[in-house]
């Protein structure tokens, strides 16, 4: 069961790095807002967006990345994936 954990998390970690790639991140600072209102109406909690968005500007990250990170999380909920495991290592990733 643990060496299933591990190959869950390595593979979810694969995924995050391979979307990181894909997932365009062409969005100007002044789209995070609109990404985050897309994050929301998708059904990600507000508490969730919320808590990214004050961790990266506490990390000072480029708001056009962090466009793209809830870019990730709203393709994830799109397509019915969890999405608690992006936003950990979302959260992971930004500390």
């Amino acid at each position: 069961m643990r060496t299933r954990r591990k190959a869950l998390a390595r593979g979810l970690a694969l995924l995050v790095g391979l979307l990181w790639q894909i997932v365009p991140m062409q969005a100007a600072a002044g789209d995070l807002s609109q990404t985050v209102q897309e994050a929301k109406a998708t059904g990600i909690p507000s508490a969730t967006v919320d808590r990214l968005l004050a961790l990266g500007k506490e990390q000072q990250f480029d708001p056009t990345k962090m466009a793209g990170l809830l870019s990730i999380l709203v393709e994830a909920q799109k397509d019915r994936l969890p999405a608690q495991p992006f936003v950990s290592k979302i959260e992971e990733g930004l500390t």
